[in-house]
């Protein structure tokens, strides 16, 4: 993003400046040209305006309390039956889709593996979920290439669904 919008800036600059023979839609045209280019950033374009939309890496240390709910969870779903775990969490996905809202954080985690413990699954498809939340938003509010990254976000989900009810 950092790199794409160095560029626009330049751009915007060169045909301010007056010493560019710039069209009217030269800074549209210049910024619908990375979107499409550079499919993998989250770019909106106007005719006088560029964003990008990116992820900052860093995540927040858990509280205490976030810790005590991660805990209480894990004590219940050890007291619940082993044969009704895989379908009650299932369930409990299902409904929590039905209510998502849109998300507060897009720190993500993109690989799975077998044999996770269900607490670590269960971090993982919050993130998911919040990052389904956040590009399905940025989709219907106009940004380019975040429709193309829904399909992989949703495979990630069912994988850790799949390892969910595998469990």
């Amino acid at each position: 993003c950092h790199g794409s919008m160095s560029f626009m800036h330049c751009i915007s600059e060169a045909c301010a400046s007056g010493k560019c023979n710039c069209q009217e839609f030269q800074f549209l045209h210049a910024c619908t040209s990375i979107a499409t280019t550079c499919d993998n950033l989250d770019i909106s374009c106007s005719t006088g305006r560029a964003m990008c939309m990116y992820e900052d890496e860093s995540e927040p240390d858990p509280t205490a309390e976030e810790h005590a709910e991660v805990k209480a969870a894990a004590e219940a779903r050890a007291k619940a039956p082993a044969e009704t775990k895989p379908k009650a969490e299932a369930e409990a996905y299902a409904a929590s889709e039905a209510k998502a809202e849109p998300a507060t954080s897009t720190n993500t985690t993109t690989t799975t593996t077998t044999g996770r413990a269900t607490e670590l699954i269960y971090e993982e498809l919050k993130d998911l979920k919040e990052r389904r939340c956040s590009l399905e938003l940025a989709t219907a509010d106009g940004w380019l290439n975040t429709e193309k990254q829904l399909p992989a976000i949703r495979k990630q989900i069912e994988k850790c669904m799949e390892e969910l009810t595998a469990q």
